[in-house]
């Protein structure tokens, strides 16, 4: 384990949020009902892959900051509409990146016992399951880029280097 991780552990929650600033910035210029519409090649729509991410990532911390907080179902639906969504994706952000911030070498490198999804006992290292973390919201994001772009929405730019360089924060 080394400083490099921490480093990049980092850049990854930089990372996220902007990337949810920007996609759920965008997705706030397209209406609610074309949110919540079913597409056919996914079976979700858009707000239903947005508030599976949030419930996925709000297990995940609520697992990595030792919070005795039950799993919801995946497919439950935390917010019923965008705006409240969008704001409880930043709080979420920002206790991620906060999270990452304060992450240590000696948490990342023990096993981390938690109880998954299916309510079954598990035991990973804690570095896979962060980095696990941050892959599996990237790959959610990209399904709604591409019903964006297949919708003939556009999609924005959310490529990890293109972010970190033109939008850091100070």
């Amino acid at each position: 384990m080394s400083a490099s991780l921490l480093s990049t552990l980092e850049n990854y929650g930089r990372y996220n949020r902007m990337a949810n600033e920007l996609l759920y910035e965008y997705c706030s210029t397209i209406p609610e009902d074309v949110l919540n519409k079913e597409r056919p090649n996914t079976k979700h729509s858009i707000f239903g892959i947005l508030n599976y991410a949030m419930v996925v990532d709000r297990d995940w911390m609520n697992r990595f900051r030792g919070e005795n907080i039950e799993n919801v179902a995946r497919d439950e639906i935390l917010y019923s509409d965008f705006k409240t969504l969008k704001h409880a994706r930043a709080e979420e952000d920002e206790r991620i990146e906060d999270f990452v911030q304060n992450i240590t070498i000696v948490f990342l490198s023990a096993q981390f016992q938690y109880k998954d999804s299916e309510g079954q006992f598990r035991r990973d290292a804690s570095d896979h399951l962060v980095l696990h973390m941050f892959n599996h919201q990237t790959y959610h994001r990209g399904r709604v880029a591409q019903i964006l772009s297949e919708m003939d929405e556009g999609a924005p730019v959310l490529d990890y280097h293109i972010l970190l360089n033109s939008r850091r924060r100070d």
